[in-house]
């Protein structure tokens, strides 16, 4: 789910760097199909994405991660497990990687916010 919505993004993004137009991308449009056999319009369905998206984002900076020289025979065990941004091996992003991602994110509801009021 991740990569698709990291390939969405960037599809959507090098469209418009390359051609100064608004596209819609391939993963969007499956948001808004099963959106529309679902009865919801295509709006709230990129708000849907928006949510999806975003949801993906946090969970990269702020989920379960597995350490790196876990050894595993059956399955992994709690232990096994690191929280994201936990000092353990896991690098930490710096406050500039952190700044460009919340702004990437505020950006992001901002031209939701914006899109949805049209």
């Amino acid at each position: 789910m991740l990569i698709a919505h990291g390939i969405n993004n960037i599809v959507e993004n090098e469209y418009f760097l390359l051609y100064r137009e608004s596209y819609t991308g391939p993963l969007k449009f499956i948001y808004e199909g099963v959106g529309a056999l679902l009865g919801i319009n295509a709006k709230d369905a990129d708000v849907i994405y928006t949510f999806v998206d975003l949801s993906l984002s946090i969970n990269g900076l702020l989920g379960l991660r597995l350490e790196e020289d876990a050894m595993r025979l059956y399955r992994y065990i709690d232990t096994d497990l690191l929280w994201g941004l936990k000092e353990m091996g896991v690098k930490l992003m710096s406050k500039n990687e952190l700044y460009f991602e919340f702004l990437g994110s505020a950006n992001t509801i901002a031209g939701q916010y914006m899109s949805y009021q049209e």
